[in-house]
């Protein structure tokens, strides 16, 4: 695949890409480093709350379906913190199993297969509105 340098990558974000499928953190991280992002990764639901704890991202890309700790348990479990209106965008191949998550302000959700123009469009606006927050 060829992707061009997106004109609104400069000032990008920190993003953090969640998903227990290897190949798909490869590819989201990959595509997000090529755009200018800061890209971090985590394997399961308890690396997503380490990371995010450790340093709050721009944006979260969070696998629904997961071993340990799944997507939703994840955001269920940033209610009452300082994190709770963290921009998550949840990818999954079941979107109709996020649409009790999605009608949150902060939460979004990417249907698998991915597009990865509309992906990228949405990174860049998420990355945008939490910069203007900060």
């Amino acid at each position: 695949m060829h992707y061009q340098h997106s004109p609104h990558s400069k000032n990008a974000g920190d993003i953090l890409v969640v998903d227990d499928d290897p190949t798909i953190v490869e590819m989201l991280t990959e595509l997000l480093l090529f755009e200018g992002y800061q890209v971090r990764s985590g394997r399961n639901g308890r690396e997503a709350l380490a990371a995010i704890v450790t340093k709050r991202p721009a944006l979260v890309l969070l696998d629904l379906q997961m071993p340990e700790m799944n997507g939703a348990e994840v955001i269920d479990a940033l209610v009452g913190t300082p994190f709770a209106d963290l921009p998550i965008a949840i990818i999954t191949a079941t979107p109709a199993a996020a649409e009790s998550l999605v009608g949150r302000s902060n939460i979004a959700c990417i249907a698998k297969p991915l597009d990865l123009d509309a992906l990228l469009a949405g990174v860049a606006e998420a990355v945008r509105l939490a910069q203007l927050k900060s």
